[in-house]
Parts: structure tokens; sequence; C-alpha cells
């Protein structure tokens, strides 16, 4: 036996078997183990923003009413949203504020309007997609400029029932409909 053969190394056997073996084990475990801790999709789910004429009261700190406030609606990216979720808030027509401070915005019944998945993580946390988030903007001269967030504020009445009355509508195939109204009163600081 010459001095080369005693000084062989031996090997594991998993490294024995070879280097396309052990990737292949690998392999398999890893597509395992992502297969039991994956999300797994338990199914849809579809929502609508509540129907309804919105008479937004703009005042100062003080209860008087602040005429020529104007109120814009943002969507994803800070980009104005025109004519949804606020039907008559368009880029031809500014909803502003009466004498009485009042701004009436308008969405309409439109069926199912947005949707999303859910998902289970780990077995048991389930996690759904959110709804579309839309963000509202009132301004007005000598007034401190008041953000907020759509569903908050301005559809918080319709999601909590406070029904004040309701109106009639024509919707645009020309059918009339009734749509609950709501008041929603926003105070503006004075500047300065």
């Amino acid at each position: 036996m010459s001095k080369m053969d005693n000084n062989r190394r031996t090997f594991p056997p998993l490294l024995k078997i070879g280097c396309w073996t052990t990737a292949f084990f690998v392999f398999t475990v890893v597509i395992v183990v992502w297969g039991l801790l994956a999300p797994t999709s338990t199914g849809v789910w579809d929502g609508a923003f509540p129907p309804g004429e919105f008479h937004i009261v703009i005042e100062d700190p003080d209860g008087k009413p602040i005429p020529g406030a104007v109120f814009h609606v943002f969507g994803r990216g800070n980009s104005l949203a025109y004519d949804y979720p606020i039907d008559n808030h368009s880029s031809s027509h500014e909803l502003v504020s009466n004498e009485q401070g009042i701004i009436v915005a308008l969405h309409k019944p439109q069926g199912i309007e947005f949707g999303g998945g859910c998902y289970v993580y780990f077995w048991f946390y389930e996690k759904c997609s959110e709804g579309p988030e839309y963000f509202g903007q009132i301004t007005a001269d000598g007034y401190h400029d008041k953000d907020f967030s759509i569903n908050e504020l301005i559809f918080k009445p319709a999601y909590e029932e406070k029904t004040e009355s309701v109106n009639s509508i024509v919707l645009e195939n020309g059918e009339e409909l009734e749509i609950p109204v709501y008041t929603i009163t926003i105070v503006l600081e004075k500047q300065g």
C-alpha cells in the first residue's frame, strides 16, 4: 500500500452520494416548508361606499359659517380624485360652501365598487386586503387647511346609520331614487 492511500480522506455519507443529490434534497425541503408556510387564498370580499347626500357644514371656532370654503378629494399619490367617491366633485365643478357654510357632496349608489382577497398565513393568521383610501381637504382664505380621511369623516355618519332625512335624486339612467341625507360639521381654525 502506498503512502498516498494512507492519507486518503473520508467524507460524510451525504457528500459521498454527490452534489446533485444534496441539491435535490435541499430543494425538496425548501419546497415542502414553503408549501406549509405560504399564504393560501381563503376568499374574496366586495364593498362599496355608502350612498348619500352629505351636507358638510364649515364653521369657524365660534360656530359661524364660512362661505367660500373649497372641498377637494385626493386619491393615491395625492392626485385629485374627480367623480369618485364624491360624484359631484369634478374638474369642471368645484365644491364650494354657500353663505350658510354648507357644501353638498353626493355619492350615488353604484352596486359593488371595489373588492379584494383574503389570505391565511401560518394556518391561523388571516389578512384581507383593504378597500381604497381617499383623503379630503377643506381650504378657505384666512383659515388653516383641514385634511382628513374621507372614510373616517365624510362617510362616518352613514356607517353609524345617523340619517337626518331623505332626498330624491335622479340617476344617469333616469331612475328616481331616495337617498339618505347626513350632516357633518368641520371647524376650521383661523390663521395668525
